[in-house]
């Protein structure tokens, strides 16, 4: 053996010698043998699947008997993307209303990752239980009205589960007006704006394939009436319209051919064509509620997007929407993101916007007051006027 055949042959076997450690002694790396983590690499084949009901229901069920809805949610959140991780959430949800028996102590266990899903399919599941329903296809759409009053009621008596109903009362009607309508009806002040944002996201939902089943019978909008769509009676309705305007907005024009980048276009034609300030607001709101997860993912592309907008107040309203969102599951990134706006008005702004939403969740104050430990003079500052309506601060910065 040649003098380079030995040196190559002495790196090739301390490359697996070095293998070997990495992996234990083992020459080929093992895969997870935990029964959570194979539970979750289960998971990837239940997902995107609409209709593979069965093998989601199976692999939530043993998530569940393993770790707590917070840890579960948290662990999807890391692997999967938005879609997928709202897809299986709502399944959580289901099998931990199972196994505590109520809303309360299953919420609990819960967080508001992935747009509160875990706490929608506990919603779901609550509506099936209290009815009766004993059928893994339970389809809320088949309630009659008098039975959502019996369960809805009840049940909306906290924000979370109010959203939820929401979601329920469009999965009923398949159509947001009557979905309002009962809103109005069942639901007391302040949590009505909780219900109508639950029923129009769940239309959202829907269109942008984020549901929890096939669902057949819905309308969607034509483009043409796009620019109608949230001209309802009550000012709150028209806020939670807004809020997920521009996602609806997206799925129809894409039915057409239209870009994503034509679409968000469209919106902001129709947010600039409002007739009063409050709901020019609220639709530049639900642009930045659009863009909420790249807070997370990447905040130059976040600050880019409302960016878009070329007057102050605008910019700020959509921030207001990004942080609306980012407060319920984007907390470890949202301080730094408030902290990166160059522009002084524009960072106190975030901050304090971040503290309301935080404080109307039910976050302690203290803390709250905490997140400015290592921040700068303008979290401080806007934590003094946290609990003012962050609307009524824009327009007096602004």
């Amino acid at each position: 053996m040649s003098f380079f055949d030995l040196k190559g042959f002495l790196i090739g076997c301390g490359v697996v010698v070095f293998i070997l450690v990495l992996n234990g002694g083992d020459l080929i790396p093992k895969q997870s043998t935990h029964p959570f983590d194979k539970a979750l690499e289960r998971a990837d084949t239940c997902l995107g699947k609409g209709d593979d009901t069965v093998c989601a229901v199976t692999v939530a069920r043993d998530l569940v008997s393993l770790k707590s809805g917070s840890e579960i949610m948290d662990a999807f959140a890391e692997r999967l993307n938005p879609g997928q991780c709202h897809y299986a959430g709502h399944f959580v949800g289901k099998e931990l209303y199972k196994k505590y028996g109520n809303v309360e102590d299953a919420i609990a266990t819960c967080n508001r990752e992935c747009d509160s899903s875990c706490p929608h399919g506990i919603i779901g599941e609550a509506f099936a239980t209290g009815l009766g329903y004993d059928d893994p296809d339970f389809d809320l759409k088949h309630l009659s009205p008098e039975e959502i009053r019996i369960v809805g009621g009840p049940l909306c008596k906290v924000a979370t589960n109010c959203h939820g109903v929401g979601h329920a009362l469009f999965q009923a009607y398949l159509q947001l007006e009557p979905s309002l309508e009962m809103c109005r009806e069942i639901v007391g002040q302040p949590l009505k704006l909780n219900c109508y944002q639950g029923a129009v996201m769940e239309y959202a939902d829907i269109l942008s394939e984020r549901n929890t089943r096939s669902i057949s019978g819905l309308t969607y909008p034509t483009s043409e009436s796009l620019s109608a769509f949230c001209d309802l009676p009550l000012f709150e309705e028209r806020r939670a319209c807004f809020r997920y305007f521009t996602r609806v907005a997206e799925e129809t024009l894409k039915k057409e051919g239209v870009s994503r980048s034509d679409a968000i276009r469209r919106v902001r034609d129709i947010c600039a064509a409002q007739k009063t300030w409050d709901d020019k607001m609220a639709c530049v709101a639900g642009v930045g509620v659009y863009s909420a997860y790249w807070i997370r993912q990447d905040q130059t592309m976040a600050r880019r997007f409302c960016g878009q907008f070329a007057v102050a107040e605008d910019r700020a309203a959509c921030y207001l929407g990004q942080i609306s969102v980012a407060t319920q599951d984007r907390l470890d990134t949202l301080p730094g993101y408030c902290k990166s706006q160059t522009e002084e008005r524009f960072r106190e702004s975030c901050y304090q916007t971040m503290f309301f939403f935080l404080l109307r969740l039910g976050t302690p104050v203290e803390e709250v007051r905490a997140i400015c430990a290592q921040e700068d003079k303008a979290c401080t500052q806007a934590f003094e006027h946290r609990a003012r309506d962050p609307w009524r601060e824009i327009a007096r910065i602004f």
